[in-house]
Protein backbone atom coordinates (compact mmCIF):
# COMPACT_ATOMS: atom_id res chain seq x y z
CA UNK A 1 0.00 0.00 0.00
CA UNK A 2 1.05 3.62 -0.60
CA UNK A 3 0.60 6.69 0.98
CA UNK A 4 -0.08 9.90 -0.32
CA UNK A 5 0.06 13.14 2.43
CA UNK A 6 -1.05 16.72 0.71
CA UNK A 7 -0.94 20.00 3.09
CA UNK A 8 -4.65 20.26 4.22
CA UNK A 9 -4.03 24.50 4.70
CA UNK A 10 -3.13 24.49 0.96
CA UNK A 11 -6.39 22.23 0.11
CA UNK A 12 -8.75 24.99 1.63
CA UNK A 13 -8.36 27.44 -1.07
CA UNK A 14 -9.11 24.15 -3.81
CA UNK A 15 -11.77 22.54 -2.06
CA UNK A 16 -13.95 26.48 -1.06
CA UNK A 17 -13.52 26.96 -5.16
CA UNK A 18 -14.76 23.49 -6.15
CA UNK A 19 -17.30 23.88 -3.98
CA UNK A 20 -18.73 27.46 -5.05
CA UNK A 21 -17.71 26.88 -8.82
CA UNK A 22 -20.05 24.97 -11.14
CA UNK A 23 -20.09 23.06 -13.33
CA UNK A 24 -17.06 20.83 -13.47
CA UNK A 25 -15.52 18.89 -15.74
CA UNK A 26 -15.33 15.58 -16.04
CA UNK A 27 -12.90 12.47 -15.89
CA UNK A 28 -12.26 10.29 -19.19
CA UNK A 29 -13.69 7.95 -16.50
CA UNK A 30 -17.26 9.89 -16.39
CA UNK A 31 -17.03 10.83 -19.91
CA UNK A 32 -18.52 7.31 -20.58
CA UNK A 33 -20.43 6.65 -17.62
CA UNK A 34 -24.26 6.74 -19.51
CA UNK A 35 -25.43 8.97 -15.89
CA UNK A 36 -23.42 11.70 -17.03
CA UNK A 37 -24.73 11.96 -20.92
CA UNK A 38 -27.53 14.20 -21.84
CA UNK A 39 -30.80 12.44 -22.48
CA UNK A 40 -31.34 9.92 -25.13
CA UNK A 41 -27.59 10.18 -25.78
CA UNK A 42 -26.09 6.83 -26.14
CA UNK A 43 -22.09 5.87 -27.80
CA UNK A 44 -21.40 2.98 -29.99
CA UNK A 45 -18.89 0.81 -28.45
CA UNK A 46 -15.58 2.61 -28.80
CA UNK A 47 -17.36 6.25 -29.10
CA UNK A 48 -16.17 8.95 -27.50
CA UNK A 49 -18.99 11.74 -26.49
CA UNK A 50 -18.48 15.07 -27.83
CA UNK A 51 -18.90 18.14 -25.66
CA UNK A 52 -22.65 18.81 -26.59
CA UNK A 53 -23.03 15.33 -25.05
CA UNK A 54 -22.15 15.56 -21.98
CA UNK A 55 -24.33 16.67 -19.35
CA UNK A 56 -22.37 18.96 -17.12
CA UNK A 57 -25.26 19.81 -14.85
CA UNK A 58 -24.74 15.92 -13.15
CA UNK A 59 -21.29 15.59 -12.46
CA UNK A 60 -21.19 16.17 -8.82
CA UNK A 61 -17.92 18.75 -7.23
CA UNK A 62 -14.85 16.54 -6.80
CA UNK A 63 -10.96 16.92 -6.54
CA UNK A 64 -9.23 15.19 -9.16
CA UNK A 65 -6.02 13.00 -8.33
CA UNK A 66 -3.45 13.45 -11.34
CA UNK A 67 -0.40 11.46 -11.77
CA UNK A 68 1.67 13.40 -14.61
CA UNK A 69 4.93 14.84 -13.93
CA UNK A 70 4.00 14.72 -10.47
CA UNK A 71 1.11 13.43 -8.16
CA UNK A 72 -1.02 16.65 -6.97
CA UNK A 73 -5.33 17.61 -5.99
CA UNK A 74 -6.76 20.23 -8.23
CA UNK A 75 -10.40 21.15 -8.80
CA UNK A 76 -13.03 19.47 -11.22
CA UNK A 77 -14.84 22.60 -11.42
CA UNK A 78 -14.92 23.89 -15.30
CA UNK A 79 -14.09 27.32 -14.47
CA UNK A 80 -10.20 27.01 -13.95
CA UNK A 81 -8.56 27.94 -10.22
CA UNK A 82 -5.95 30.12 -11.31
CA UNK A 83 -2.98 30.73 -9.31
CA UNK A 84 -0.71 32.29 -11.61
CA UNK A 85 -0.73 33.19 -15.36
CA UNK A 86 -2.39 30.53 -17.08
CA UNK A 87 -1.77 27.97 -14.54
CA UNK A 88 -4.47 26.22 -12.00
CA UNK A 89 -4.14 26.23 -8.43
CA UNK A 90 -2.42 22.46 -7.28
CA UNK A 91 -0.88 20.65 -4.16
CA UNK A 92 1.43 18.26 -4.72
CA UNK A 93 1.59 15.20 -2.67
CA UNK A 94 4.36 15.44 -0.21
CA UNK A 95 7.93 14.40 -2.06
CA UNK A 96 6.13 14.42 -5.26
CA UNK A 97 6.84 18.03 -6.88
CA UNK A 98 8.78 17.77 -9.63
CA UNK A 99 9.86 21.30 -9.14
CA UNK A 100 11.63 20.70 -5.32
CA UNK A 101 11.61 16.95 -5.33
CA UNK A 102 14.10 14.56 -6.45
CA UNK A 103 13.55 11.44 -8.40
CA UNK A 104 9.87 12.14 -8.55
CA UNK A 105 9.23 10.20 -11.94
CA UNK A 106 10.62 7.01 -10.12
CA UNK A 107 8.64 7.74 -7.15
CA UNK A 108 5.80 8.11 -8.72
CA UNK A 109 5.83 5.04 -10.22
CA UNK A 110 6.33 3.10 -7.07
CA UNK A 111 3.46 4.81 -5.40
CA UNK A 112 0.74 4.45 -7.84
CA UNK A 113 1.82 3.00 -11.22
CA UNK A 114 3.78 4.50 -14.14
CA UNK A 115 0.41 5.02 -16.30
CA UNK A 116 -0.84 8.88 -16.15
CA UNK A 117 -4.11 9.03 -14.55
CA UNK A 118 -7.20 11.51 -13.56
CA UNK A 119 -9.18 10.41 -10.74
CA UNK A 120 -12.32 12.07 -9.51
CA UNK A 121 -12.46 11.77 -5.80
CA UNK A 122 -15.45 13.08 -3.50
CA UNK A 123 -15.67 16.42 -2.24
CA UNK A 124 -17.13 15.11 1.39
CA UNK A 125 -13.17 13.22 1.74
CA UNK A 126 -12.23 17.25 1.54
CA UNK A 127 -14.60 19.25 3.21
CA UNK A 128 -13.57 18.48 6.67
CA UNK A 129 -10.01 20.44 6.25
CA UNK A 130 -13.04 23.64 6.15
CA UNK A 131 -14.33 23.06 9.23
CA UNK A 132 -11.90 21.42 11.06
CA UNK A 133 -8.76 23.84 12.15
CA UNK A 134 -6.76 20.76 13.72
CA UNK A 135 -6.57 18.77 10.22
CA UNK A 136 -3.36 19.31 8.88
CA UNK A 137 -2.38 16.95 6.23
CA UNK A 138 -5.51 14.91 4.03
CA UNK A 139 -3.82 11.57 3.60
CA UNK A 140 -4.86 9.21 0.84
CA UNK A 141 -4.20 5.38 1.14
CA UNK A 142 -3.58 3.23 -2.00
CA UNK A 143 -4.11 -0.60 -2.95
CA UNK A 144 -4.13 -1.94 -6.13
CA UNK A 145 -8.10 -2.20 -5.59
CA UNK A 146 -9.10 0.94 -3.68
CA UNK A 147 -8.16 4.58 -2.74
CA UNK A 148 -9.27 5.65 0.93
CA UNK A 149 -9.04 8.81 2.54
CA UNK A 150 -7.89 9.81 6.13
CA UNK A 151 -6.69 12.60 8.36
CA UNK A 152 -3.29 13.59 10.69
CA UNK A 153 -4.11 15.97 12.70
CA UNK A 154 -2.29 18.55 15.33
CA UNK A 155 -3.06 19.41 18.75
CA UNK A 156 -4.64 23.07 18.96
CA UNK A 157 -2.59 25.20 21.46
CA UNK A 158 -4.91 25.88 24.78
CA UNK A 159 -3.88 29.13 26.52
Amino acid sequence: MSKLVFNAEALRAIVQWTMTHSPHSPTYEQQLDPQFLREGVTLKAGEWPKPEQLALEKLPPALHLVKDEGIYLLSSSAERDIAEGTTSRVVYANGFDPKGDEDVWDKCREAVGGDDFVEALPIEWFTPVLEDPTIASVVLHFTSKNIRCSYQRRKLKTH
